[in-house]
C-alpha cells in the first residue's frame, strides 16, 4: 500500500487537516496580538489616571520645581572631588564620552545628570570639536 491509499488508511486526511487548523489559528491569535499591542502599551502608559492628584499651593505656582539645577548635586564640591580622580586619568582636553565612561565604571551615581550640572556650573567648559577641560 502506498501513496493516497496509505494517507487515507492511517487517518493522514485528518492529521492534515488538524495540523493545517493549529498553525492557522496560532497565526490568528498572533496577528490579533500584535494588532492590540500598542493599544494596550498605550493604556498601561496613562500614568495621568494613576498618579495622584497634586494640588497647587495657594500662590498658584507648582509646588515641584522641574528645572535641572533642582537636581544636581547640593554639595557640589564633594561630587567635584569624587570625580577629580578619573579626571587625573584622561587628557587635558577629553570628550564627554570617555568621563562618562569612567564614571559608569568606577559606579558613580548617576554620570549623565552630574555631567550636565558640572557643565552648567563652569566645572566643565567647551573646548570645541566636542571636548572639555576641567575647570573647577
Amino acid at each position: 500500500m502506498s501513496g493516497l491509499e496509505a494517507i487515507s488508511a492511517h487517518n493522514g486526511w485528518m492529521m492534515a487537516v488538524f495540523g493545517g487548523s493549529i498553525v492557522f489559528s496560532g497565526l490568528v491569535i498572533l496577528s490579533i496580538a500584535i494588532t492590540f499591542f500598542p493599544k494596550i502599551l498605550a493604556l498601561l502608559d496613562k500614568n495621568d489616571a494613576t498618579a495622584p492628584v497634586k494640588k497647587k499651593p495657594a500662590n498658584g505656582k507648582p509646588a515641584v520645581s522641574t528645572t535641572l539645577s533642582d537636581y544636581c548635586p547640593s554639595d557640589m564640591p564633594a561630587v567635584v572631588r569624587a570625580y577629580k580622580p578619573l579626571i587625573d586619568q584622561l587628557e587635558a582636553s577629553f570628550e564627554l564620552t570617555e568621563l562618562y565612561a569612567l564614571a559608569r565604571k568606577h559606579q558613580l551615581p548617576h554620570p549623565h545628570l552630574t555631567i550636565k550640572c558640572f557643565r552648567e556650573a563652569g566645572i566643565l567648559n567647551p573646548q570645541g570639536e566636542g571636548r572639555f577641560n576641567w575647570n573647577p
